[in-house]
């Protein structure tokens, strides 16, 4: 759902428009309904675009302009979860009884996360989920690093292909369940929303968890809740370091910012 815009956002993003682009693209790169550009013209931010500027204004009168980012996230479902019949990972048409079998009992339990966001799905907002995980089970045949980009394709840290439209994120993770206490899946991750603008990804806010599976199943060490600033401190570091799920490049190269200050520009 779309809204006014607060003049002290949580923030403004600082966007170049580079030639053969207009504002409607930009606004559209930002979740942003064009009926809306109106009001992005006449933030303060944006006091150098001519009054009389419409959607189809760029270079070279107009070379960037001021985005604001909203404080939008939302946790709209978090439980512990269990399958002992299908498992919790989907499992592949290709496998074997033998290997369907070891999948169920690899992923009988687990907690599910899903998140949404306001504003239309566009390309220059994303989800990062940053990990650190003890106990792990082998994924694609090879034991997770401690600490890691969930899931981290194409050199890139988002969740999902950093050309996807999207504004939910869901993710189960799993694990079997150990015959001794304490020797379960120890999974804590910080999940948040963030901007893009290549090569920059800043976090716009985020939400952390933490549980473990002991021998009667998955159980909560910490129910998800606002992060802080110490836990942004350390997602940037995860992702500063840029290890994937599977030690692939999950952007290591790319600029990383935790939230900036209430109505600053992000550039």
């Amino acid at each position: 759902m779309q809204k006014g815009f607060d003049p002290m956002a949580q923030f403004f993003e600082r966007v170049s428009i580079i030639p053969g682009q207009s504002a409607a693209a930009t606004l559209a790169r930002y979740g942003i309904d064009s009926a809306r550009w109106p009001e992005v013209r006449q933030l303060q931010q944006n006091a150098h675009i001519p009054a009389d500027s419409g959607l189809n204004i760029g270079p070279p009168r107009v070379n960037w302009l001021c985005v604001p980012i909203d404080d939008f996230m939302t946790i709209v479902n978090y439980r512990i979860v269990k399958d002992t019949v299908n498992g919790l990972r989907p499992a592949n048409l290709s496998w074997t009884p033998a290997e369907r079998a070891a999948n169920v009992k690899a992923s009988e339990h687990g907690v599910e996360i899903e998140v949404e966001r306001d504003g239309n799905p566009c390309v220059g907002l994303h989800w990062v989920q940053t990990v650190k995980k003890r106990n792990a089970t082998r994924f694609h045949g090879l034991i997770p690093p401690p600490e890691f980009v969930d899931t981290g394709v194409t050199g890139t840290p988002f969740q999902y292909d950093a050309d996807s439209p999207e504004d939910e994120f869901s993710d189960t993770p799993c694990g079997p369940a150990p015959s001794t206490f304490g020797m379960g899946l120890d999974f804590a991750a910080t999940v948040s929303l963030v901007v893009w603008t290549p090569p920059r990804v800043t976090i716009v806010e985020g939400y952390t968890y933490h549980f473990q599976i002991g021998p009667a199943g998955a159980f909560w060490i910490l129910k998800p809740r606002e992060a802080t600033d110490a836990e942004y401190t350390d997602q940037v570091r995860i992702l500063m370091a840029g290890v994937g799920e599977v030690h692939q490049d999950s952007g290591k190269n790319l600029q990383y910012r935790k939230p900036p200050q209430l109505g600053a520009i992000n550039q």
